[in-house]
C-alpha cells in the first residue's frame, strides 16, 4: 500500500522576511515533545484552496510521523518487505540516503504493517525503532549504520498487540527505550554513540504485590512472567521540584525514573482488565503535576465499546467529583446527576472521590451513545466541530455543571 508524503509552504512571507528555516520538528510531538511550537505569525486557518504545494512523494505503509532537522526531512516506511528509513531534501523532495532491512511483521488485528516510530534526529545521528523492536542509529548526513540492537531478540519481550510502537527519548548521552523485556526491563537506556545497555529497569520488582488501582477488589497484583511490558507511549522527560525524572506510562501504569542509574522515584498502577487494552496517552507535565488519561477500564477503544460482555464489567458510566463539589451540590455517593453543558447532556453515576481536585470532574468515554438508555454519552457535552489546523478532533475538555437527578438520583 503507498500513501503520499505532501510537503506545503505554510507562509511564503514569514520566510523569506525571516531569512531561514522554520522551526526544526526532530522528534516524536516537536522539539519540546509536548506537541507545542514556538513559531509565530502562523496562518490561522487554511486557505479556502489549501496550502501552496511544494513537492510530494508516494511513501509506503505505516504509522511513523516525518521529522525534520533543517533541510534533512526523515521518514520510517515500509515498502513490500523492508522497513525503510529514508531521507529527503526538504526543498526539493529528492532522495538523500535510504537505509532498508528486512521485514515480515503482520500485525495480528489486521492494521497496516509498517513501522510504528518517528524518527528522533540530532545534528549528527538519526536513531529509529522499527516494528519488530529494531533499534538503530544511522549517520544523518549518509545514512550509514553507526550501531543497531535487536531488541526483541535480546531481550524476552512478549509479542505486542500492534508491534513496537514507543518512541525512543534522547535525554542526555541516554538513548531511552521502552523495550518491554521480563522480568524488568520494560525501559532500557543506551549509550546513544554506541548503542551500550547502560541501565535496565521497570517490571516484577515495582509491580510485584501493588494493589491493581480499578480491577475488582483492587486486590495485590500477582507477576505471572508472562505479561506484556511495553505500550504504545512514549517516555517524557521533565524537571519536578529540582529532581529529573524519565516518565514511562508503561501497559502497568506510570513510572518515573532517575535518568542516570534508573532507579524508580515512584510508579502508580494505572491498566485496563481487558487484556487486548493499551496505554497510549503520552504522560502531560505541568508544573508538578502529571496527568495520564486511558478508555474506560474494560474498554480497549470505541471499536470494543458495544460489546455486551465489557458494559457488563464496565457497568454504569459514571463521573468522579470531589467530596466538596458533591457537598455543595447535595449529590452522595452511587447518585444518579446530569452532567450538562451548553452543547448537551447526559445522565451518569456519581463517584465521590478525593482522586480529583474541587473544580474537575472526570468521565471516562463510556459506551456508544445509542447504547444507552437516553441515548447520551458524555460526548454530548464536548464540541463535535473540528479544529482549524488539519480538520483534527478537538480536546475534550470543557465546562460542565453537574446536578442530582430528580427522577433516578
Amino acid at each position: 500500500m503507498l500513501f503520499r508524503l505532501t510537503f506545503a509552504l505554510f507562509s511564503c512571507t514569514v520566510l523569506a522576511t525571516a531569512g531561514s528555516f522554520g522551526e526544526d520538528w526532530p522528534r516524536f510531538l516537536g522539539p519540546f515533545g509536548d506537541g507545542t511550537s514556538s513559531e509565530s505569525n502562523l496562518l490561522e486557518k487554511w486557505p479556502g484552496s489549501g496550502l501552496p504545494l511544494v513537492w510530494q512523494k508516494d511513501v509506503g505503509s505505516g504509522y511513523s510521523a516525518p521529522s525534520v532537522l533543517g533541510s534533512y526531512i526523515v521518514l520510517h516506511h515500509r515498502l513490500k518487505e523492508e522497513e525503510i528509513v529514508e531521507c529527503f531534501d526538504a526543498a526539493t523532495g529528492n532522495s538523500i540516503w535510504r537505509h532498508s532491512n528486512p521485514t515480515t511483521f503482520t500485525d495480528p488485528f489486521g492494521y497496516n504493517n509498517g513501522p510504528r516510530c518517528t524518527p528522533l534526529l540530532t545534528q549528527d545521528f538519526c536513531y529509529t525503532y522499527g516494528a519488530e523492536g529494531r533499534l538503530a542509529c544511522l549517520q544523518l548526513a549518509t545514512g550509514k549504520l553507526v550501531w543497531q540492537r535487536e531488541t526483541a531478540k535480546e531481550w524476552s519481550v512478549p509479542e505486542p498487540f500492534f508491534g513496537v510502537g514507543s518512541t525512543p527519548l534522547l535525554e542526555g548521552d541516554k538513548l531511552i527505550v521502552m523495550v518491554g523485556g521480563q522480568p524488568n526491563s520494560t525501559v532500557v537506556a543506551f549509550d546513544s554513540r554506541t548503542g551500550k545497555t547502560l541501565w535496565e529497569n521497570v517490571g516484577q520488582t515495582n509491580w510485584q504485590g501493588v494493589p491493581a488501582i480499578g480491577w475488582r477488589g483492587e486486590a495485590p497484583y500477582q507477576w505471572t512472567g508472562e505479561e506484556k511490558l511495553a505500550s504504545y507511549s512514549s517516555p517524557v522527560a521533565a524537571t519536578i521540584s529540582d529532581r529529573r525524572h524519565i516518565l514511562c506510562f508503561t501497559r502497568q501504569g506510570l513510572v518515573s525514573l532517575n535518568p542516570t542509574s534508573g532507579e524508580v522515584y515512584f510508579s502508580r498502577w494505572f491498566q485496563s482488565t481487558v487484556n487486548e487494552s493499551v496505554n497510549a496517552i503520552c504522560p502531560v507535565v505541568w508544573n508538578d503535576l502529571v496527568l495520564i488519561s486511558g478508555a474506560s477500564h474494560h474498554y480497549d477503544s470505541s471499536s470494543f465499546a458495544n460489546q455486551p460482555s465489557l458494559m457488563a464489567k464496565e457497568g454504569t458510566p459514571f463521573v468522579e467529583i470531589n467530596p466538596a463539589d458533591a457537598a455543595a451540590r447535595g449529590i452522595a455517593d452511587g447518585d444518579m446527576v446530569i452532567v450538562e453543558s451548553a452543547r448537551g447532556w447526559c445522565r451518569l453515576r456519581a463517584v465521590v472521590t478525593d482522586d480529583v481536585p474541587p473544580g474537575v470532574a472526570v468521565a471516562p468515554k463510556g459506551p456508544w451513545a445509542r447504547l444507552t438508555p437516553d441515548g447520551h454519552n458524555i460526548n454530548w457535552t464536548t464540541s463535535d466541530a473540528l479544529a482549524d489546523l488539519a480538520g483534527q478532533s478537538t480536546f475534550h475538555s470543557n465546562l460542565v455543571e453537574i446536578r442530582c437527578d430528580k427522577v433516578t438520583g
